[in-house]
């Protein structure tokens, strides 16, 4: 009886340790692939069958688990707002990521995974996806009649944005901060010490990756790159950090005005005499007003009304693609405080505020906190499925690790 007792634990335990590799492996790649690996780790936590462990931990994070089955109930809410039951259940079968990779995180030990394998996983995925993109354009580029004058466009629209993630269908800035993850976790992971080692490979993957970011052309991309490594180079604070991070600083800003488009996208937050001419700071007014007509602060007014909303400013603000592409408010906090009001915004808020307090002495953790609460100013990341698993599996991964901890 032990022997099959241990020998089940092995099984079970190498299961959600493969199920999680994959999960990860596939998170930069197509989403559909993406949502299929959530069942095979549903299964495995299951299969443990260590349910007084279960039950232990969920004690003890209970807090986070509340939190997050809170932003989850925002979204089943909209069944209060809405007739349609229909699109009110496919907005709750979305965001279910909210409530299970907490309930799996935050409720199993972590000796039955290894954290390195999630990160590996992830790490390979992103070069894969990488690697993809970039053979698409050589493939596009030999396909012409002349390709040396077909691959001056590298650098161009054409070969960048949403044309470089073309073989995934994903939008760039999602894939663009998911890569800032993967630089960080490779820069300060103590278990990635052996290939940091190995110096010429793992500068020429950084290289890869950061070059990658600049591809996509997302500011909010390059900012969280940027903030991370003034951190990184000047925690030391010494004349060779400095100086290593000036260094850095003038390849990716010469790299950037190669880039025209990301250098035009940067430069135009702010006009000379600075004032805002960020292009979403606009709509996030008229929706604000709009709003005021039509809204409830305090409760919101639910997800298909305050698309309603959006589109009511959009129409009379003269934001013609903003309404011929149904465009949602690009601001998850607006999107909340529309939705849900300000019960919601301060829900989210709480959220974020938690897990920064509990997990602040990790960089890893700290800088993906960080990452979500600036992203969250430039999009409406739970209006995608990807903004909603990259948040809950990360959030609950990391906290479940991470809280209170500091990185060796």
């Amino acid at each position: 009886m032990k022997i099959g007792t241990l020998k089940s634990y092995k099984e079970t335990n190498k299961f959600l340790e493969v199920s999680l590799f994959l999960f990860a492996f596939t998170l930069p790649m197509w989403n559909s692939i993406n949502t299929i690996f959530i069942y095979p780790i549903l299964v495995a936590w299951l299969l443990l069958n260590n349910w007084s462990e279960k039950l232990n931990l969920i004690k003890k994070n209970f807090i986070p688990l509340v939190l997050l089955t809170l932003i989850y109930l925002l979204f089943l809410s909209n069944f209060l707002f809405s007739d349609d039951v229909s699109q009110s259940s496919k907005l709750a079968l979305k965001a279910l990521p909210l409530f299970i990779f907490p309930l799996v995180f935050l409720s199993t030990p972590s000796k039955y995974y290894r954290l390195g394998s999630i990160f590996t996983g992830l790490t390979f995925g992103t070069i894969i996806t990488i690697l993809i993109c970039w053979g698409r354009i050589l493939l596009d580029i030999l396909s012409k009649r002349d390709p040396l004058d077909q691959a001056t466009y590298f650098f161009e629209w054409i070969y960048t944005d949403f044309n470089l993630l073309k073989p995934f269908g994903a939008h760039p800035s999602y894939v663009g901060v998911m890569v800032v993850l993967v630089i960080i976790v490779l820069m300060c992971y103590e278990g990635f010490q052996k290939f940091r080692a190995e110096k010429v490979l793992y500068r020429l993957t950084l290289i890869a990756l950061i070059f990658f970011i600049l591809q996509t052309n997302s500011r909010i991309s390059f900012a969280c790159l940027v903030l991370f490594l003034c951190y990184y180079f000047l925690r030391n604070f010494n004349k060779r950090s400095i100086l290593q991070l000036l260094v850095l600083f003038v390849v990716l800003f010469l790299l950037s005005l190669k880039f025209d488009y990301l250098f035009h996208k940067i430069t135009s937050i702010l006009n000379k005499d600075g004032e805002i001419t960020f292009d979403r700071f606009p709509r996030w007014l008229g929706i604000w007003e709009e709003n005021n007509r039509f809204g409830n602060h305090w409760i919101g007014v639910g997800k298909e009304k305050a698309q309603f909303i959006y589109n009511q400013s959009y129409m009379k603000n003269g934001f013609d693609l903003a309404l011929r592409e149904n465009y949602n408010a690009h601001n998850q906090y607006l999107d909340f405080f529309v939705s849900n009001g300000i019960i919601g915004v301060i829900v989210y808020l709480f959220a974020l505020l938690f897990f920064l307090y509990n997990t602040h002495k990790n960089i890893i953790a700290i800088s993906f906190i960080l990452i979500v609460i600036f992203f969250s100013v430039s999009e409406t990341i739970f209006g995608r499925s990807v903004g909603l698993i990259f948040f809950s599996f990360f959030y609950a991964l990391l906290f479940s690790n991470f809280k209170n901890q500091p990185l060796r």
